[in-house]
């Protein structure tokens, strides 16, 4: 899955715009998928689901901003 591209996230919705906040701090910290993947617990797949929203569990978002090292608040818009 190395230098794979997430399609973006559908922003019109609460999930796509939780996802979409995801994806822009993982970018801005300039850590790769497979690393906030690791840092989460979780696998590579899981987290290109997340940053899509196409499946994005209410658990995940702990894990993510511990990931991102950042609170679940600033994730939620």
């Amino acid at each position: 899955m190395a230098g794979r591209k997430p399609k973006e996230p559908d922003t019109s919705t609460f999930t796509g715009q939780v996802a979409a906040r995801i994806r822009e701090r993982r970018l801005k910290k300039k850590i790769s998928v497979e690393d906030a993947a690791a840092a989460a617990g979780v696998s590579a797949q899981a987290w290109y689901h997340w940053e899509k929203g196409t499946h994005l569990p209410l658990e995940a978002l702990p894990k993510a901003a511990r990931a991102l090292g950042c609170s679940v608040r600033s994730l939620i818009p």
